[in-house]
């Protein structure tokens, strides 16, 4: 690894996400040096990093990350952020949506598009629950299961319950 100062922020390279000691730490290389140079573990800034609490998102291998170091000593690096480039480009392009995108495809879209709000969970299979203006919609393209010591459903207008056949359990 480096031996003098580096000031600012530099560019790094995922290479190892497997943190022997378990604490969330990565290990980048620098695209400016040779492969064999690889960072020391460096600690991750995300928010809420708490006892047990916080968010929690590993990178992949090949992320490229913006890395500070600790009063510029290139033997303590930082991961500040991860940046998306010409070949990892955004989940989402439109403005109104934020979105949570993980590498199996789930997906949590959060949609200020006025006039159509939603907040949308989706998992790789295209299971579905949708919540706006309109209500909750829940879409499986599989069964749908609700278990409770008590589960009460209560229409304050029509229950419609549809099924070929339907079946009420004592």
């Amino acid at each position: 690894m480096m031996d003098k100062r580096v000031q600012g922020v530099v560019i790094g390279v995922v290479t190892d996400v497997e943190d022997p000691e378990g604490l969330g730490r990565i290990r980048v290389n620098f695209p400016w040096l040779s492969p064999d140079n690889a960072s020391n573990w460096a600690r991750v800034a995300v928010p809420l990093a708490s006892a047990e609490k916080g968010l929690f998102f590993q990178p992949e291998i090949g992320d490229e990350a913006l890395v500070a170091f600790e009063h510029g000593d290139a033997r303590f690096p930082y991961i500040v952020g991860y940046l998306w480039n010409g070949s990892n480009a955004p989940p989402e392009s439109d403005q109104k949506k934020r979105t949570l995108h993980t590498i199996s495809g789930h997906k949590v879209v959060f949609d200020d598009t006025s006039g159509s709000e939603a907040i949308e969970i989706e998992d790789a299979r295209g299971n579905k629950i949708t919540m706006n203006a309109d209500g909750i919609t829940i879409e499986s393209a599989g069964d749908v299961t609700i278990k409770g010591l008590n589960v009460n459903i209560e229409a304050q207008a029509q229950l419609t319950a549809k099924g070929t056949p339907i079946h009420l359990n004592p």
